[in-house]
Order: C-alpha cells, then structure tokens, then sequence
C-alpha cells in the first residue's frame, strides 16, 4: 500500500496566522480598531481614501481634497 503524502498527520501542531497588532494604512503604528484599521484610517477605508490592504489610489490627492470639504461642511 502506497503512502499518502498528502494525508494530514496525526501530530502535527494546529497553524496559527500571526497578525499585525498595527494600522494597516501606510506608516501609521497605531494600535487596530476595526478591520485591521485604527479609527481614522477606518473612516479612510469607509470613504475610499484607501482600499482593504491600506494602500492609497492613484487620485488618493482629489479624494482627500474631497472628503475634508466634506468633513468641515458637516
């Protein structure tokens, strides 16, 4: 009988996915919140100014001119 090299072993330790304790927003360091994102970048997140790696979109400048106008207005 052939052995299955695919089969999972008896005594093999469970895998644990270690996560950042921080913002996943570019250079922030701020402790997570909601959605591996601190408060402000959440907010960020909700409006489009960054998408779900924290990384910023190529017109980030025009959405963030956008989204204080905004933002003082309310």
């Amino acid at each position: 009988m052939a052995k299955d090299n695919n089969a999972p072993q008896s005594n093999s330790q469970p895998r644990v996915v270690q996560t950042s304790e921080s913002c996943m927003a570019e250079g922030c360091k701020k402790k997570i919140t909601r959605m591996h994102f601190c408060d402000e970048h959440f907010e960020w997140y909700k409006e489009g100014l960054i998408n779900k790696r924290g990384e910023r979109p190529s017109d980030f400048d025009k959405k963030h001119q956008h989204w204080l106008r905004k933002k003082a207005a309310a």
